[in-house]
């Protein structure tokens, strides 16, 4: 077995290397501490293992291979994993696919919505004026064959010609029926013409013609089963053309062609040659399921089939000069068979198992995604993906049925949450399909309605569906269930089941996401299909007694909760212990919770910004999917236009994000959640997560574990300066060694930063400076230095 699980391969000679740089690096320089995430600084959390395309520049020692969202080159010589994203320089997200021009020494990316991105000698150009083009509605490329510094390209649409050494479209051929548009799935040059394969059937012309634009110089061309198999590849292998069709695959010219292969339940993709030899993927399928094999192909009457155990679900293929074969893969990353008979070598970054996210809970240098969902209509996904762990050390692990036999089964999971005492590793896990999972940092217990109070859906005797988790102050995990006879459950501290049915109609019993006040009420979201509202539950700190229980629905209209729809989609609570509520249009702040089941009630109040002269409610055209709160009491607003923050009480716009001003994947945010410890901020979109590291933590009553960082502060470092660990919403002053002052301020929290600049603007000169911090009434102080080197 050779099975490779991240950077490293199994031999002896490198890895003594490996070790002894290692033993001297430690010699020499002692324990060596990751540096933290800059201020600022953005991470992508693509899901590298997803390949869908690879390339390989043998020249330059390099494979590539891409998902979806990212790519990574790997070098075969050192070993050595780049990871590639919207972060660190691409410039966008969906790739399409990726190809290697050996004569332009280029990597060409292709976006699903037409864009291209050049990779040369370390550099990105992009090249947007297909993406930008009224061309056509869609601009997948399909394809790619290179002849010099000129790139064919198979569209969607037709045929683009770019020229990589000037980087620019040359031409671009609308060779359909009529001059209409066709799909073209594949190109080459053969025999001195043009062959393309399309959707109206083989086409080639001759390229003296200077005119190709011209649909009619584009004449089609007959192969076995012309009028009834559909053409998908082209490939030039021993002086002939080989083609590949629905179910066959020949090899010839325009006069005659040779039967390869073909069966009647099989497919043929992936053709690549290489030298002398010829591969492609076969699939068959039939009822007793599908089979994958790669053919190696010497001659037409000699060829090697490798074997389906090594392939789960092949994504490329790709032939080496010296016959070895790169397989990308999309279960399995990328794969390098130096044996066809043995395990090949398995190539992966360590990254999520899955780009998938539903919901988030992050908290002391980690983060659970639950990468679930249910339908729009609340019906279930069969989702197996689970739930996925970033650690400390940025390592992520994944928990479902392929890691996991005690998650066979256990799909949809929708909601996740550690426990808030920070010596714990329990985290529990909702399903939508299964229940309750409970995970203590080694062994997994499931509960259901066999084994528990949890109780089972209307109309469905098999299935217990979990919408949301969450922990109320007495460490009590709370539960919502869908269409139930009791929508909340509680597991006590004290391992008690408990459920509880509110005294006021909830159509489906349909609640979703709640939190906590001060004052101990919970706070449910109800079904916004519902159009209800929000459902609010003073228990009487009895939670044993439902006897006490009152029950209130706030909605849409003055003196009945005042909120400005009563489709309801966010929630939080910030540190005011105010009730941030996001709805179908805006935000809603209840500003007086303790008061909502009083006779007087709490009506919601909407915040009005003013800008350009001009005034309006925060947000109120946007659907608001969530809402969270740092450490400086700011708001993070997610919606399907982008990633916003606040001002704590709302009134001022911070910050903006979307896919064009910055690295996020995707508008359309998910989820958001926020590590008090770090300040990390954690963004799930529908492509996946990013993370940017926020000016704020949590503080305390006190000052804990205070640090500067970057310390000491280089000449080449031009970020923020942030000192960490600070009694809550400190005062901060920055002097110089003598006690001169630099910069005042006030902590987000627990956090403090300065820009490393004097009052004039200049950078400040090199030496050791001070940090002062105390709380408002002196009570609680402290004194930090670092050193700036200039």
């Amino acid at each position: 077995m050779r099975c490779k699980q991240s950077f490293y391969k199994s031999k002896y000679n490198r890895l003594l290397k490996t070790i002894y740089t290692l033993l001297l690096i430690i010699g020499i320089f002692g324990s060596l501490e990751a540096q933290p995430l800059a201020i600022g600084e953005w991470r992508y959390h693509a899901a590298y293992g997803n390949v869908q395309s690879i390339a390989v520049a043998e020249q330059e020692n390099l494979v590539y291979a891409s998902s979806p969202n990212a790519m990574f080159s790997y070098d075969t010589e050192t070993e050595e994993i780049q990871r590639f994203n919207k972060v660190n320089g691409l410039s966008d997200v969906g790739i399409q696919r990726i190809d290697y021009s050996t004569d332009a020494k280029t990597l060409v990316i292709s976006y699903s919505n037409g864009n291209i991105d050049l990779l040369k000698e370390n550099t990105i150009v992009n090249i947007s004026a297909l993406k930008r083009s009224p061309i056509a509605n869609t601009k997948i490329i399909n394809n790619i064959y290179f002849s010099d510094s000129l790139a064919f390209m198979s569209c969607s649409f037709g045929i683009m010609v770019l020229d990589l050494t000037n980087e620019l479209i040359r031409a671009t051929y609308i060779i359909g029926q009529g001059g209409q548009q066709t799909a073209v799935s594949d190109f080459t040059i053969f025999d001195g013409y043009y062959w393309a394969a399309t959707s109206d059937g083989l086409k080639r012309a001759n390229p003296v013609n200077t005119n190709l634009q011209n649909f009619q110089l584009w004449e089609t061309v007959n192969y076995p089963g012309s009028d009834s198999v559909k053409i998908l590849e082209l490939e030039n292998w021993k002086e002939k053309l080989v083609i590949a069709t629905d179910k066959s695959v020949y090899s010839g010219n325009l006069n005659s062609w040779n039967l390869l292969v073909e069966r009647t339940n099989a497919g043929y993709s992936f053709l690549n040659s290489m030298s002398d030899q010829l591969i492609m993927l076969e699939t068959k399928s039939d009822t007793t399921g599908v089979e994958r094999q790669y053919i190696l192909y010497q001659s037409e009457t000699d060829s090697l089939h490798i074997n389906s155990r090594f392939i789960s679900f092949p994504s490329d293929l790709i032939l080496s000069s010296d016959g070895k074969i790169w397989a990308g893969d999309r279960g399995r990353s990328l794969l390098y068979f130096d044996d066809y008979d043995i395990e090949p070598e398995r190539i992966s970054p360590r990254s999520p198992y899955t780009e998938k996210v539903f919901d988030m809970d992050a908290a002391n240098g980690k983060l659970w995604v639950a990468t679930g969902g249910y339908s729009s209509t609340f019906n279930y996904n069969y989702n197996a993906d689970g739930a996925l762990k970033l650690d400390q050390s940025s390592y992520w692990s994944f928990y479902n049925q392929f890691s996991h036999p005690e998650f066979q089964g256990f799909l949809d999971i929708v909601t996740v949450k550690m426990h808030p005492n920070p010596n714990r590793e329990d985290v529990y896990f909702g399903s939508f399909y299964a229940g309750l999972m409970h995970f203590d940092g080694e062994n997994f217990k499931q509960y259901d309605n066999e084994n528990s109070i949890l109780k089972t859906r209307s109309g469905d005797s098999l299935r217990t569906a979990i919408n949301k988790l969450n922990f109320d102050a007495s460490e009590n995990l709370w539960m919502t269930s869908y269409d139930t006879e009791f929508p909340i459950t509680i597991l006590t501290a004290d391992d008690e089941w408990l459920q509880l049915k509110p005294s006021v109609t909830v159509a489906n019993n349909s609640l979703t996401d709640f939190v906590f006040d001060d004052a101990g009420q919970v706070w449910f979201l109800i079904r916004r299909s519902n159009d209800q509202g929000l459902l609010v539950l003073n228990h009487g700190n009895t939670l044993d007694d439902p006897s006490d229980d009152v029950y209130r629905i706030l909605r849409n209209g003055e003196g009945l909760g005042n909120l400005p729809s009563n489709q309801v989609r966010s929630i939080a609570k910030d540190k005011n212990g105010d009730i941030w509520v996001g709805t179908e249009q805006g935000i809603a702040v209840f500003y007086c919770a303790s008061s909502a089941l009083t006779e007087n009630g709490c009506d919601a109040q909407q915040i009005f910004v003013e800008q350009d002269g001009l005034g309006a409610f925060l947000l109120d055209d946007q659907a608001i999917n969530a809402i969270a709160v740092d450490g400086g009491n700011r708001k993070w607003i997610g919606t399907s236009n982008g990633l916003w923050l606040f001002s704590p009480d709302g009134t001022r716009q911070l910050e903006y994000f979307n896919e064009e001003n910055s690295p996020l994947p995707s508008d359309n945010i998910v989820s958001i959640a926020i590590d008090g410890k770090t300040g990390e901020v954690f963004a799930g979109t529908e492509r996946g997560i990013i993370s940017l590291k926020g000016e704020a933590t949590e503080g305390g009553e006190e000052h804990s574990n205070v640090y500067v960082y970057p310390n000491p502060v280089r000449h080449d470092y031009h970020g923020p300066i942030a000192v960490k660990g600070l009694v809550d919403d400190a005062n901060v002053k920055f002097t110089d060694v003598s006690g001169q002052l630099i910069y005042e301020t006030r902590a987000y929290g627990g956090q403090a930063i300065w820009n490393g600049r004097n009052p004039n603007g200049q950078r400040a000169k090199s030496g050791v400076y001070l940090v002062f911090s105390s709380n408002d009434d002196g009570s609680e102080k402290f004194v930090a230095k670092f050193v700036l080197i200039k």
